[in-house]
């Protein structure tokens, strides 16, 4: 795990808390925490020092930790193999557990006092404060892109029959579901009614309220990484290295750099630069404007 100056690019600190992960970090008052694959713990560091605040094991399997951690409320959610956990921020300590019937390699999203996975082929909604099972909601395809929630609605996408699907976020209702171009193996993006997909062969933007597709960029170029949106641009990653910018209201592609690497993490947007990390382990700063 690694803390970079976003300004320079110099290394803070660093902690060397297992060999690799398929987790992203999420960062909340000043903690970061992070699932660990190679060793199935759920780790909690000083943003600013790097310093152990505590460590939970997850589970005596091996390759349980798939999901990355989401923090809503002083509770830290996380899956690993076929449980989702609730753990107190400050502590570590377990506060619920809730069990699915297939294996989660999604993140899970809080919202509304119910927290949202997917596991394999089925959409779960739990008590956030419980854990108590409220809804599943049964779809085609395999599920390998994290549950988006906004507007009352749970987005997520099938990797193997290239659909994108909406359900209601209170009941489990299926609203709509839309053929895609593509498989979609990561979260979508959602801003001002517009969901953004980052497929396997280009970027697609649909309507949130009813699935009509808005335009289609088909780059040809596979994406296992979800969107980033800011400032009218779409930014997404491709498995060949390609970090792309779209233009939300068109589709229009913008600029497109090689990075050098399979971009293997979503891209990020702060203070007018866009981050790539690539699987040679490079982290890429790319100023905008």
């Amino acid at each position: 795990m690694y803390a970079v100056d976003t300004a320079t690019g110099s290394v803070r600190w660093s902690h060397a808390g297992g060999t690799y992960t398929f987790s992203s970090p999420a960062v909340a008052d000043g903690v970061v925490y992070a699932g660990i694959s190679s060793t199935n713990d759920l780790l909690a560091l000083d943003a600013a020092t790097g310093a152990l605040r505590w460590s939970v094991r997850l589970s005596p399997n091996p390759y349980a930790v798939y999901s990355s951690p989401t923090v809503a409320g002083g509770v830290v959610y996380i899956g690993a193999d076929y449980t989702m956990f609730a753990l107190d921020a400050a502590t570590g300590a377990i506060l619920w557990t809730a069990s699915t019937t297939n294996y989660i390699y999604t993140a899970p999203a809080v919202a509304d006092g119910r927290v949202f996975v997917t596991a394999f082929k089925t959409l779960y909604a739990f008590d956030a404060a419980t854990g108590a099972q409220l809804w599943t909601a049964p779809f085609s395809g395999i599920w390998f892109s994290d549950p988006v929630v906004a507007g009352g609605l749970v987005y997520v996408g099938s990797s193997d029959l290239s659909k994108l699907a909406a359900f209601d976020a209170a009941t489990g209702a299926l609203r709509w579901s839309t053929a895609m171009a593509g498989g979609i193996a990561a979260a979508v993006a959602v801003a001002e009614g517009v969901v953004y997909a980052n497929t396997r062969v280009g970027v697609q933007a649909v309507d949130a309220a009813t699935g009509a597709i808005r335009w289609t960029a088909l780059t040809g170029k596979a994406g296992y990484v979800a969107p980033a949106v800011a400032n009218g641009v779409a930014f997404v990653g491709t498995s060949d290295g390609a970090l792309q910018a779209f233009d939300t209201a068109t589709g229009a592609a913008l600029w497109s750099a090689a990075t050098g690497g399979f971009i293997y993490s979503s891209p990020a947007v702060a203070s007018s630069t866009v981050y790539a990390t690539t699987e040679a382990g490079s982290l890429q700063a790319y100023r905008l404007g």
